[in-house]
């Protein structure tokens, strides 16, 4: 940490003793400014793994000589503590978005580039710090799957569309085990769960999260492959694994009954179109009147939920057997839902398509819609 210099108090003899009384500093603990000094400690004692928090994060944390860059080129272990740092930065200059998003987009910034993150509850076990003037929802992004690079245009679709009015956390499945999403506790502090799920066969104690997350009444935000997101086709569960089969009934509405072939760039192409009956339902404020092309393979879903609302159809040119598109629904939480079969990362390419995103982010969570004429 940086040393203090705000109050005499802090120190005896020059000597600093303590930054607030809840921390205490005792005879091995280090307290420097110094590059040097730093460098010759992690030497000294041998440390390789680094975890680092502070302010500002844009500043200090990320380029001082003991910052995250030099950590990370002089090939330690670093890890950012998240919740534990802040920025400097105006929200009236760009990308102009909250002093609390300027924070999340830096951190972002971090995990691409720098270093993973993580929150303060992996080593208190309490709940994350959030400074009390954030009063953004908290929408957490679950990504897990192979096919479609979610991992790119959700990501993008929060920096274009969700900064202004929320905070968005990413967690990512882990790319040497597709059967563990770390960081998914993360689902205890969130208000929308977003997930982009295919096929994974989690913990029982990672899947209890999303089932506490699901039995709380919360909103939920489920994408293409999430319909058979925790179920495996041959229906084998590995040992010490859990799977959730039932998760399209229960949560969705639905029956995931497969798709249709793959879309050939060259054969027919899917269309999609907003149901009449639904027209004046939120999500579909502004979307074409017409049916439009998108870049997903069809699914076939039956909808028998009674609580389910169809609002948009699709089909696959020349043959006729449309299909649900996207629907709302109430889970078994009693929590709102919104499931779509969109989701190919070509779709996202489509502005009609974001569109529908954004706006059933923005009534899953009661905010005012933004003005998406421009799209």
């Amino acid at each position: 940490m940086d040393g203090c210099n705000c109050t005499p108090r802090c120190q005896i003899d020059g000597t600093i003793t303590r930054q607030l009384k809840a921390l205490e500093i005792g005879e091995s603990d280090v307290i420097s400014d110094s590059g040097r000094e730093m460098w010759n400690l992690y030497e000294q004692r041998g440390i390789d793994n680094v975890l680092i928090m502070g302010v500002h994060v844009n500043m200090c944390v990320l380029g001082r000589p003991f910052g995250i860059r030099n950590l990370v080129n002089a090939g330690k272990n670093v890890v950012l503590i998240r919740d534990l740092t802040d920025s400097i930065y105006n929200p009236d200059g760009r990308p102009y978005v909250s002093h609390f998003t300027g924070t999340d987009l830096i951190v972002e910034h971090i995990e691409r580039n720098w270093c993973p993150t993580v929150t303060s509850t992996a080593i208190t076990g309490y709940p994350p710090f959030r400074f009390a003037d954030d009063k953004r929802p908290h929408i957490v992004m679950v990504i897990a799957e192979d096919e479609y690079e979610a991992d790119r245009t959700l990501p993008a679709l929060a920096r274009e569309h969700l900064g202004k009015h929320f905070k968005v956390t990413l967690v990512s499945g882990n790319p040497d085990d597709r059967n563990d999403i770390p960081g998914i506790a993360v689902l205890d502090d969130a208000d929308l769960a977003i997930l982009f799920i295919r096929r994974r066969l989690l913990s029982p104690e990672q899947l209890a999260y999303l089932r506490k997350y699901v039995d709380r009444g919360k909103p939920l935000l489920a994408i293409r492959p999430t319909s058979h997101g925790f179920s495996q086709s041959d229906g084998h569960v590995p040992e010490g694994k859990a799977d959730w089969p039932e998760f399209d009934r229960d949560i969705l509405g639905c029956q995931y009954e497969g798709g249709f072939a793959n879309v050939d760039p060259n054969g027919p192409a899917t269309h999609v179109w907003c149901v009449p009956e639904a027209r004046q339902h939120p999500v579909l404020r502004g979307l074409p009147t017409e049916r439009f092309g998108v870049g997903c393979a069809l699914y076939k879903n039956s909808v028998p939920s009674t609580t389910a609302n169809i609002l948009v159809m699709g089909n696959v040119e020349g043959q006729q057997s449309p299909q649900p598109v996207a629907w709302t629904n109430v889970h078994s939480g009693g929590g709102r839902v919104f499931y779509t079969s969109l989701g190919h990362a070509a779709d996202f390419d489509v502005a009609a398509v974001r569109r529908i995103f954004v706006q059933a982010i923005y009534w899953l969570t009661d905010q005012e819609f933004p003005d998406l004429d421009g799209e």
